[in-house]
């Protein structure tokens, strides 16, 4: 005898839209279990190969300070042919791809697309470039999607939020931040709204990311945790503003800079010849960061090895403005002309360190509270992400970051709203 309840349209419905989401959040949970060992793999490769490329140096100890230049002309031609032979979407940070592909794909990428970035990146920030992994895994975490796909068919729907919760479980792996990576997962694709209904499985992923990299201990990119001993007084709100200005004012210069580099290097077909391209970007990277390269290995600012906030601290304000401008320069120069690096985490610690240049400046009392207003200013004005930048400083550096972080994202979003460092893709040429 039937139950009344299963006479009921209602009822029908309501079991089918059920048994959707319970499978949607299955396939979420199982993309974050495929992302893991993809992403950790990659930041534990790009130290290895770091520490390869460094116990070189004595071979070329004739060049002295220009030696680096040796391995980053090696790596700019290797990933040039890789790059622009057999998957030319693979240039630059990565996270424009993962865009443009929700946009224009349902966020569904060339299955060669994810292998070549993984290589690209290894040999890029293996060589010491001090490029971020953030948003080349971002797109790894997007390509895991595609793999998948192939398997098990999904409709578009489905395809799309599953992308982003690649991308959502690829950024938590890093940065062990997964609410304010499941934020950054729907903003970043959607601009000036979040989809809710993706924001839900972007979570899901996120938290058996979180769960899972929690247990194993397996953070690849550590903040050290700087001291905080400062009352608030009101005098401090005026101090975080002009932070958050100022870190404004230098990322849209950064914007600017990587947009004309990019154009300049894109502009120009060499037909048969643009593997050049990333060469070139990557000999004029090492040039301009050679005189502080050992600097920057020992700030840990190249290597894959986290940053050394404590150790950034003790560097003189102008030194530090120095290190931001070589960051800007190098990072574009290899970004710009077609290399594999990201610019999530340079963007990032150019908020960072101007934070700690204003501290030292003015208050060393409230470096914390300027670091933080400096990074959530830095990615809310480049990427266009004020929830989730406000978001990610707060789990990065705890409760008492609020007031800097929800400032430092008001600002960057408010004066820098229509601006984006990424640029367009075009689909129409690739052949599967």
């Amino acid at each position: 005898m039937q139950s009344v309840g299963s006479h009921m349209p209602g009822f029908s419905l309501l079991k089918d839209t059920t048994y959707d989401e319970i499978r949607m959040l299955m396939w979420s949970i199982l993309i974050a279990l495929c992302v893991i060992p993809v992403v950790y793999s990659l930041s534990f490769a790009v130290k290895l190969y770091f520490t390869m490329i460094m116990r070189t140096q004595p071979a070329f100890s004739f060049l002295g300070i220009w030696w680096v230049i040796i391995p980053f002309t090696v790596t700019g031609i290797v990933i040039g042919l890789l790059i622009w032979h057999v998957a030319p979407e693979t240039e630059g940070p990565g996270l424009h791809v993962v865009i443009a592909a929700f946009n224009k794909r349902d966020g569904e990428l060339r299955l060669r697309t994810g292998i070549i970035k993984y290589i690209a990146t290894l040999l890029t920030l293996g060589t010491g470039s001090p490029n971020g992994i953030v948003s080349p895994s971002a797109l790894l975490g997007n390509a895991m999607m595609s793999y998948l796909n192939k398997i098990f068919p999904f409709n578009s729907d489905q395809k799309r939020t599953l992308s982003l919760c690649g991308i959502a479980a690829a950024i938590t792996t890093l940065l062990g931040a997964p609410f304010g990576a499941a934020l950054f997962a729907v903003e970043v694709v959607y601009g000036n709204y979040i989809l809710y209904k993706r924001f839900f499985y972007c979570l899901s992923s996120s938290i058996t990311t979180y769960v899972v990299t929690y247990f194993l201990d397996i953070y690849p990119i550590h903040f050290d945790i700087i001291p905080f001993h400062v009352v608030i007084t009101p005098g401090i709100f005026f101090l975080i503003i002009l932070t958050a200005v100022i870190v404004v004012l230098v990322n849209v210069t950064y914007i600017y800079l990587y947009q004309t580099i990019h154009d300049f290097f894109m502009k120009r077909e060499l037909k048969s010849m643009n593997w050049v391209k990333p060469t070139i970007g990557m000999i004029l990277g090492a040039v301009i960061m050679a005189p502080l390269y050992s600097d920057f290995i020992q700030l840990q600012i190249v290597g894959g090895r986290g940053y050394a906030l404590d150790a950034l601290t003790q560097v003189g304000p102008w030194n530090m403005l120095l290190i931001v401008v070589i960051i800007i320069m190098v990072t574009s120069f290899i970004a710009g002309s077609g290399g594999s690096g990201g610019l999530f985490l340079p963007v990032m610690m150019v908020g960072i360190l101007l934070g700690i240049t204003m501290s030292s400046f003015s208050a060393p009392q409230y470096l914390l509270f300027l670091v933080v207003t400096g990074m959530s200013a830095a990615l809310s004005t480049t990427l266009n992400v004020p929830v989730a930048s406000a978001i990610l400083g707060i789990e990065l550096f705890g409760p008492l970051a609020i007031l800097p972080a929800i400032i430092g994202s008001l600002t960057g979003y408010l004066l820098a709203r229509n601006r984006v460092i990424y640029h367009e893709i075009q689909w129409e040429e690739l052949k599967e």
